[in-house]
């Protein structure tokens, strides 16, 4: 198959190689056939097709006409582009990583100057876009110094958010997309916040119709200076300006939404919040795959848990990201089950300075799990630096140091929930017990992790000692895979401690779970319709509840 997909532009003549399968409001586009599929049509289906000069004029004077907020624009000229479909290249530097649209537009010989192009998202059916994210990943190179998007509806009308390179997007290495987010419950009462990154300039027709849109538009302008040129678009050999859109997305808008909670809290570690929707943590890579030879490899994470009455585990909580994923819904490829195991503590000693799993008790294979959009993540490895460290400290517990993955910008945070039938339920030992939970994702045709787009990882939390006995760990060897009740040998831990720019010491972290039962916590109640706090006597400590809440509409 070749790389590129193009449309063929000569002579004023369009002809379409290509649209959409995707019909109604919603999309996406992030893979090479999602993108291909929106460049071959069918009928009643969203396709892409490239803009022309009426449809820039049109908008150039829309934006300078009816500008909400920001700066005038100035005008540019408008040339023809080519569209090409592109696979990716991670062994090139010049050229994106993953898969995307590539636009390309221009001549080597043009006097020096501002030129634009564009392509539209046309709309099949069903063009309503009140309440939805709409999200777009961009790599604009040096020479670009605008990106624009925009909506319009069937009377013409258009909201449109324009971004200045570098100052609102920065010209950013092609495997380094800034991705751009846009809430239409915010349109226009935002103005140039409603969207993130905020644009420069937003405008938006007065009489705008968000129930009716019927297409979206993007456009990009560059500045030329004769002689200087990026290298050729991919597959190309002509040197032309281009700009590469790892996705486009539009979903529907799903609130931040508290945990699910089962029928009963038995041990909750949800993630830290720094507002609502915003997640401080990132996600801690969890994984089981073979090798090239066959060899089972391992990198697990796991955390420990208080266990203090007898009701069994019934159901599993936990939260997690997908490395570089910013969409509101899971990519493509996701893992093909989680393996759960809950495994036996080890105190530290002065061998070993921190806690530890070692003999597992329980697995499950997790194979039906379902999940719910959480919020974005704050990455706690963009503040810190390991230079930062007390070097008396280090010598003392270095080796026991993570090396970790560069920060990540907006991710999302998802939920996964996993309801146990009966014969499944974790039933612990008699008395209080220090329990470990691992979680690792396992991908079973995929056998060199670097060819998974974007992998699963665990959601981290700043360490509590009030509620955790120990910092997470991370297990890289097991001598049995998959591991079965009762193995013991089970080494290289290391404990998850991230240097921090405010502490000589490193700052520990754990990971993000809750366990749930389907019975009664012992000695309450559930069937005194007045017994508002559970503990089977109606008395004024109710009623003291009752005030708290007194008048109360929702969840915190």
């Amino acid at each position: 198959m070749d790389k590129l997909y193009k449309i063929l532009i000569s002579a004023g003549l369009v002809l379409f190689v290509s649209a959409g399968v995707y019909a109604g409001p919603y999309f996406s586009a992030s893979s090479y056939q999602e993108w291909q599929m929106l460049l071959d049509p069918m009928p009643d289906a969203n396709f892409i097709r490239p803009s022309d000069p009426v449809m820039w004029q049109e908008f150039e004077i829309q934006r300078a006409e009816f500008m909400v907020e920001g700066e005038p624009i100035p005008k540019a000229e408008f040339l023809d582009p080519d569209l090409f479909v592109f696979e990716g290249d991670p062994l090139n530097p010049e050229y994106p990583d993953e898969p995307g649209l590539i636009m390309a537009w221009g001549e080597q010989d043009m006097p020096e100057g501002d030129y634009s192009s564009g392509y539209h998202v046309v709309y099949g059916v069903d063009p309503d876009l009140s309440s939805s994210i709409i999200s777009l990943a961009v790599h604009p190179p040096a020479a670009i110094t605008m990106v624009a998007f925009g909506l319009t509806d069937a009377a013409g009308n258009q909201c449109s958010w324009t971004w200045y390179v570098p100052a609102n997007i920065p010209s950013t290495p092609p495997g380094s997309p800034t991705t751009i987010t846009i809430n239409t419950n915010d349109i226009p009462g935002m103005g140039i916040n409603s969207s993130s990154p905020a644009c420069t300039t937003f405008s938006c027709h007065p009489s705008f119709d968000i129930t009716q849109v019927v297409s979206l538009f993007i456009n990009e302008t560059f500045h030329n200076t004769p002689g200087v040129f990026p290298p050729p678009p991919p597959g190309q050999t002509t040197k032309f300006y281009w700009n590469a859109w790892d996705s486009v997305s539009v979903q529907p808008y799903t609130p931040p939404q508290s945990a699910y909670k089962g029928y009963h809290v038995k041990y909750s570690q949800k993630p830290y919040e720094m507002e609502p929707g915003m997640i401080y943590g990132w996600d801690q890579a969890s994984q089981f795959y073979y090798d090239p030879e066959g060899q089972a490899l391992v990198f697990m994470a796991a955390d420990d848990w208080v266990c203090s009455d007898p009701r069994p585990v019934t159901d599993f909580h936990w939260w997690g990201s997908f490395k570089g994923w910013t969409e509101d819904v899971p990519p493509t490829i996701v893992p093909d089950y989680f393996l759960i195991g809950i495994w036996r503590d080890v105190p530290s000693n002065p061998d070993m300075p921190f806690s530890h799993p070692r003999e597992l008790l329980w697995v499950h294979h997790c194979d039906k799990w379902v999940w719910n959009y959480a919020g974005i993540d704050i990455d706690p490895k963009c503040e810190y630096e390991p230079d930062l460290i007390d070097p008396d400290y280090f010598a003392k517990i270095g080796q026991y140091f993570l090396e970790f993955p560069p920060c990540e910008i907006d991710e999302t945070c998802f939920q996964f929930n996993q309801l146990l039938s009966e014969d499944e339920y974790f039933k612990q030992e008699e008395g209080e017990n220090i329990y470990w939970l691992s979680i690792a994702a396992v991908y079973k045709d995929i056998p060199d992790p670097r060819q998974i787009p974007h992998p699963w990882g665990w959601k981290t939390k700043p360490y509590d000692p009030d509620k955790a006995p120990d910092v997470a760990v991370i297990i890289n060897d097991i001598d049995k895979w998959p591991p079965q009740p009762g193995i013991t040998n089970v080494t290289g831990f290391k404990p998850i401690l991230l240097p921090s720019e405010k502490e000589l010491r490193p700052e520990p972290f754990d990971l993000c779970f809750e366990l749930t039962t389907n019975q009664k916590e012992p000695g309450t109640c559930y069937d005194i319709e007045g017994d508002i706090n559970h503990d089977c006597i109606v008395d004024v400590a109710d009623f003291r509840v009752l005030a708290g809440d007194w008048l109360t509409t929702s969840t915190p």
